[in-house]
């Protein structure tokens, strides 16, 4: 990646988790020795870095106008939107107001309707217990349609009449799911896959990050290993020119899947609940590829650092993950 100053500056773009972030608000713990320590490594060079990711993330959170003062606060530069396999970086300043606090709109609706596929998923896996079929596709279709109507007040007419088309394709699409074959094959891959994997995750969690993916895909049957490695082949994401937009997010999210990290909220207690922390663990597979344009992923969150350190290690991609911890802000 390329990074470019004015007259020849050079600076070092950190890209800060959404966790960073939450520990800057007003009156949290720590707070100012954090603050301390961002200005602190602002004047080695340190440009603190945030994606359309925080954006979102931001404005889901009711919170927008806080994190918005916090990275104003710390001067941070938006990440504009490229291909992943783009070599230049492009850094905006005084950005997050914009972003942050634009009114709601069509591109709200389209990651709220891609986030809400992620259902499909976590249903697949058996993680939303016995939640009705019907019931699923009923919430899959009013998103699709709340997508639909909000694309309809933003384009014109002309273009609303050549996407129709699509749009009743997708509509047909979710309808004719075979949600109940989906459970029940992903609760059978389930059941094998943990019987491949240690019975005492212990020893998976022993292994250093840097050899964990391969450990856990050296205990898959061959036919699986094979599937996995043509798309994820070792070093994917080492040549930037190759880099394919959602691919180390997904890559990341697949060892999630796969028990390198867990989390019980994820699969225990009140459905909301479940999907809330499983939507968190896909936004933190989004950061740590986002973060792949930066020097170094800093993060709070232990597991977000293990699952990012050992995806880069086998994806060949170069950022350093920093984990903070209460202690060592």
């Amino acid at each position: 990646m390329m990074w470019g100053g004015e007259e020849g500056q050079t600076f070092m773009p950190v890209y800060l988790d959404q966790n960073v972030l939450s520990r800057l608000q007003p009156k949290s713990l720590g707070r100012d020795s954090l603050l301390d320590s961002l200005r602190e490594m602002a004047k080695s060079g340190a440009v603190y870095v945030y994606s359309f990711v925080h954006v979102a993330e931001s404005r889901a959170s009711g919170r927008a106008e806080v994190f918005a003062a916090i990275l104003d606060e710390i001067d941070a530069c938006f990440l504009e939107p490229k291909s992943m396999n783009d070599a230049e970086v492009t850094l905006s300043r005084c950005r997050a107001r914009e972003m942050l606090l634009a009114e709601h709109g069509f591109l709200d609706d389209a990651v709220r309707g891609m986030e809400v596929m992620l259902k499909l998923i976590q249903f697949a896996l058996g993680w939303l217990g016995e939640l009705e079929e019907r019931v699923l596709l009923d919430e899959l279709q009013a998103e699709i349609n709340s997508v639909w109507a909000s694309l309809g007040r933003e384009l014109p007419e002309s273009w609303r009449a050549k996407l129709e088309p699509a749009w009743h394709e997708m509509s047909d699409t979710i309808q004719g799911l075979p949600l109940h074959q989906l459970r029940a094959e992903g609760r059978a891959e389930q059941r094998s896959l943990r019987g491949l994997l240690p019975n005492n995750y212990a020893q998976l969690d022993e292994k250093p990050s840097e050899t964990a993916a391969s450990f856990i895909f050296a205990r898959l049957d061959e036919n699986e290993r094979r599937k996995i490695q043509e798309v994820f082949p070792l070093g994917f994401w080492s040549e930037i020119e190759k880099r394919e937009d959602g691919l180390l997010a997904g890559f990341s999210f697949m060892l999630f899947i796969h028990g390198l990290v867990r989390d019980r909220r994820t699969r225990a207690k009140g459905r909301d609940r479940r999907e809330k922390h499983f939507l968190g663990q896909f936004r933190d597979c989004q950061h740590i590829e986002a973060a792949t344009c930066c020097r170094a992923f800093v993060t709070f969150d232990s597991g977000a650092a293990r699952l990012a350190k050992a995806a880069y290690a086998y994806a060949g991609a170069t950022t350093e993950v920093i984990h903070l911890t209460s202690q060592n802000p």
